[in-house]
């Protein structure tokens, strides 16, 4: 197994589509479609990222940032946005979270592929 993976996503479609990616790909992948369960998973052994949708239906993913980086034992884990709304406004929101991480460059990704999520959570277990 190549890392632990969490992915928080609402859309069950969505959801099982990358769950089944990241398999293939040879990651340990939990998922939850929600603030609550997203939680409960990073109480269990720790991810090395987190693969974050951040419009998580009537939730903002966002939230869930702002907790992991309050929590010692979580707050170093990478988070990884995702969106289906990459709009330039979208992508800059996150910079005004300031609670939320130390570099807003952090958050942005241009694409994820399985060399990026390998890189992103690489830095996690060094």
């Amino acid at each position: 197994m190549k890392h632990r993976i969490l992915l928080v996503e609402d859309d069950a479609a969505s959801r099982e589509l990358v769950t089944d990616w990241l398999g293939l790909e040879g990651y340990g992948t939990r998922a939850a479609g929600d603030l609550a369960t997203a939680q409960s998973a990073l109480a269990q052994p720790s991810p090395d990222a987190v693969l974050l949708d951040v419009n998580l239906g009537n939730e903002d993913g966002l939230a869930l940032a702002v907790w992991m980086r309050r929590q010692p034992g979580l707050a170093r884990i990478p988070i990884i946005a995702v969106t289906a709304h990459a709009m330039p406004l979208t992508a800059s929101a996150p910079s005004s979270r300031s609670a939320a991480t130390t570099s807003p460059k952090r958050w942005i990704s241009s694409c994820c592929t399985p060399a990026s999520i390998a890189g992103w959570a690489g830095q996690a277990a060094s």
